[in-house]
């Protein structure tokens, strides 16, 4: 059986409220980890970050500058990038989401201001990026 455009689609997991409307608990914290997790991988936190960002001869911008503000990951251990950053990243976004559930335990909320916020971010981080290696490219 076909739908039509006048006809609503069938329920779906998103619900006809949009995002978050029916979610389960365990998606919730699933939703809740990803969120901190992206935000916390895509936010410089480092003061390293903020040190060269202000160092930067903005007047004689070159190529490695936009190239080390683009490729920015938090780093725990050293200097040199590891997977070991983002496992200290998944476990830091693990803790805050049992403590944003603990936090959130009494009254139910669908998330669309938080998706919508976490996929700007994101978009924009990724934009960043590439625009970035665009002009490395270039």
């Amino acid at each position: 059986m076909g739908y039509s455009i006048n006809q609503p689609a069938p329920h779906n997991a998103l619900g006809p409220q949009g995002v978050g409307a029916y979610w389960s608990p365990p998606v919730q914290f699933i939703f809740r980890v990803a969120a901190i997790y992206f935000t916390l991988q895509c936010i410089p936190l480092d003061a390293r970050f903020y040190r060269f960002l202000f160092s930067i001869n903005w007047l004689h911008l070159q190529f490695s500058d936009v190239f080390a503000l683009a490729r920015y990951t938090p780093r725990f251990f050293s200097s040199t990038e590891s997977y070991a950053d983002w496992g200290i990243i998944f476990l830091i976004a693990l803790v805050a989401a049992v403590g944003w559930t603990y936090a959130d335990r009494q009254r139910f909320k669908p998330y669309n201001e938080v998706f919508y916020w976490v996929r700007t971010i994101v978009r924009y981080r990724l934009a960043i990026a590439v625009i970035a290696y665009g002009f490395i490219k270039f």
